[in-house]
């Protein structure tokens, strides 16, 4: 009888014991767990460029595929004489090209696009083959065949167009665990907040730009001002 009630009190704090080894772990199956800081502009102005720990937040779109929507601008000097081109990619699943080049005049195209990891894939109207990756904040886009009449055919890097935060917008991105001063452009002037925001594993951190938000000049950090000032 006392060995069957040892064995009984055994088994209730071993199950005790492991209850409490995994109560702790608020995290996903796979032991991840999410991790996002969300800004918000309640600012009487119009923000560029926001980056956080090298996290760019779009001011238009959100998810996955707000690092390539927007305009991309680029140039090239091959085929003959320099060619400009700009490409807005759109968050409706299509797209739009146009070239400028002094030995051929201008062309656009369009069509719809797909993306897989880091390549996207263009479908033109002409069923012509488009093809981009994106790498280092660069969209090299690659022209392949018969393409525009040959006038067109080539390799070109494009440079995203710095999108505005403008008043009211609400974006969040996942990021990694850490803290950092939000680095900002108003007016093709940099600034950065005076705080450091701190955004720890797991949680959803929300930093809001309002008119008394402190502030300082990247080159002259020691004048600290409120944003609805500048």
């Amino acid at each position: 009888m006392k060995i069957i009630k040892k064995f009984f009190t055994a088994a209730i704090i071993f199950m005790l014991a492991f209850t409490a080894c995994g109560g702790g772990d608020d995290s996903g199956s796979d032991g991840s767990s999410s991790t996002k800081l969300r800004i918000k502009n309640e600012s009487s102005k119009t923000i560029e460029g926001v980056v956080w720990n090298n996290v760019s937040f779009d001011s238009k779109y959100d998810g996955q595929d707000a690092d390539i929507l927007g305009t991309w601008t680029g140039t090239d000097g091959n085929p003959p004489y320099q060619t400009n081109i700009e490409l807005e990619i759109s968050n409706a699943g299509t797209w739009v090209c146009t070239f400028n080049s002094f030995y051929s005049g201008s062309l656009s195209e369009n069509g719809t696009w797909k993306r897989n990891g880091n390549i996207i894939n263009l479908t033109t109207s002409n069923h012509e083959k488009i093809t981009a990756s994106l790498s280092g904040g660069k969209l090299v886009l690659k022209i392949e065949g018969d393409v525009f009449d040959d006038y067109f055919s080539g390799t070109y890097n494009l440079t995203k167009a710095v999108e505005q935060f403008t008043p009211s917008t609400n974006i969040i991105k996942t990021v990694e665990a850490g803290s950092g001063y939000i680095f900002f452009e108003i007016n093709s002037t940099a600034y950065r907040t005076q705080e450091l925001v701190v955004v720890d594993k797991g949680d959803e951190v929300v930093f809001t730009f309002n008119n008394y938000t402190v502030v300082v000049e990247i080159t002259n950090p020691g004048t600290p001002k409120t944003l609805g000032s500048l």
